[in-house]
């Protein structure tokens, strides 16, 4: 199990460490957790702007804490609302929800909330 919880991202792994040692979580939650984080889908994802360039948005996932890029295309639908807006118009910091495909890697849409990640 120690191999496995050292396979998640700081953030997580301390949080969930943290939650284990205080009591408030068990060992089949923690389990659950990992093997969770292990089949995680990268279809659709939710955190910060941390930047845009050439065509590639770089976020933090909030659940994670870890670092991930995606590129944009032609078909890559960016909004803000109900307006269509350049992607050049994220905010670092940003909250953003990012659906994407080919395991993760090409954008198809990304609606940013308009407010920073908490």
């Amino acid at each position: 199990m120690r191999e496995r919880l050292d396979g998640l991202p700081e953030k997580l792994r301390q949080e969930t460490l943290q939650a284990f040692q205080a009591g408030s979580l068990g060992l089949e939650q923690v389990e659950f957790i990992v093997t969770q984080y292990e089949n995680r889908n990268p279809s659709v994802r939710v955190g910060s702007v941390v930047g845009v360039y050439g065509g590639v948005l770089r976020f933090e996932v909030f659940t994670t804490g870890e670092q991930v890029e995606v590129i944009t295309g032609n078909q890559t639908l960016v909004r803000r609302g109900d307006q269509d807006i350049p992607l050049e118009d994220l905010r670092e910091g940003e909250l953003v929800m990012v659906v994407s495909a080919e395991g993760g890697a090409l954008a198809l849409t990304i609606e940013a909330l308009g407010v920073s990640a908490p």
